[in-house]
């Protein structure tokens, strides 16, 4: 196997921490017991670790299969690198590359998809953000190595698959639109946005409708508590980065929340805090951005024409056991 038994074992873990944080993330906001926090906590740190550890066994492999001396290995050996490898070696220009590159050219693209993460859970703490340039050089520095690896297979088999490039983009994607979300999610960011927005001419803090303070407990709905919700986060989400409310609006939250029940109120409160999870900790800000629209778009074209320019390739290597852990 070109894949050996670690690289395939660190692809499946990774594949598994990414849907368990995606799930998991979503009801982070609700755990409150320290084991669950733990145990989310020990695999939000195992899905950046697991895939650099895959892409330097990549690296190891590809060493292994690249000779610069062509009197070194057998030609036509099917064990001339590794007893785990099953390789065919062909003489080119005194050079003799051993065993289907192509497949860990996708391993290495497959697992940079892997380190943009979920979007459910960008940030485990607040601190996250504040290290988002500390995560932008590393991210980038992982970004070379794929794009290394690519080009050792590249020296190897002489051809360039477009799938990869279009699975290689799309993990470029992914890794900026997690810095990006959290640069977004930092004090000073969160802060300058609201400043430059009340410093254009326009009142970002709206007034809040008295229908809604006077609406009847019993019409609370929903729709309605999401509304509220919304309208305070707007309101006092400033809080958050030390800046104050004005008496007026302080006055007539303080009406809404006098005029519902203490169960309406309590509900209004962890919707609210919903919203502020979203923004601190999450990819939805950036999701709703014209930067994450032209992302989000680009990246599904590029993931779409990979799969099928990927299953219709005439090169067979979809048919072999190692692409088990893509599909």
């Amino acid at each position: 196997m070109v894949l050996g038994w670690e690289l395939r074992a660190c692809i499946l873990l990774s594949l598994f921490l990414q849907i368990f944080l995606a799930v998991a993330g979503t009801f982070r906001r609700l755990a409150s017991q320290r084991r669950i926090v733990k145990i989310i906590w020990l695999a939000y740190l195992l899905a950046e670790f697991v895939p650099v550890f895959g892409l330097g066994l990549i690296v190891s492999k590809q060493s292994l299969l690249y000779y610069s001396d062509a009197d070194s290995a057998p030609i036509g050996s099917s064990n001339s690198v590794d007893d785990h490898f099953e390789v065919h070696c062909f003489r080119s220009n005194k050079v003799v590359a051993c065993g289907d590159e192509n497949i860990l050219m996708y391993c290495a693209a497959f697992l940079l998809v892997h380190l943009g993460g979920p979007d459910s859970i960008t940030a485990f703490a607040m601190e996250d953000n504040e290290l988002w340039l500390r995560n932008l050089f590393y991210l980038a520095s992982k970004c070379i190595a794929v794009a290394y690896a690519i080009y050792q297979s590249v020296l190897t088999i002489h051809k360039v698959q477009v799938p990869v490039l279009l699975l290689f983009l799309y993990g470029i994607i992914k890794c900026t639109e997690r810095t990006c979300a959290l640069y977004y999610g930092s004090a000073k960011s969160f802060r300058n946005s609201m400043l430059s927005k009340s410093n254009s001419g326009f009142n970002i803090i709206p007034i809040i409708d008295k229908s809604l303070i006077e609406m009847n407990v019993k019409d609370f709905e929903h729709v309605e508590v999401l509304q509220n919700a919304f309208l305070l986060f707007t309101v006092f989400k400033g809080l958050v980065v030390d800046l104050s409310v004005s008496i007026l609006e302080r006055n007539q939250s303080r009406d809404l929340f006098l005029a519902k029940s203490s169960a309406d109120a309590f509900r209004l409160v962890e919707v609210e805090l919903n919203y502020l999870y979203d923004v601190l900790f999450t990819k939805i800000p950036l999701l709703h951005s014209k930067l994450g629209l032209c992302c989000r778009s680009l990246s599904f074209i590029a993931v779409v024409s990979s799969l099928v320019l990927f299953n219709s390739s005439s090169e067979g290597y979809h048919h072999t056991k190692e692409m088990f852990p893509f599909f």
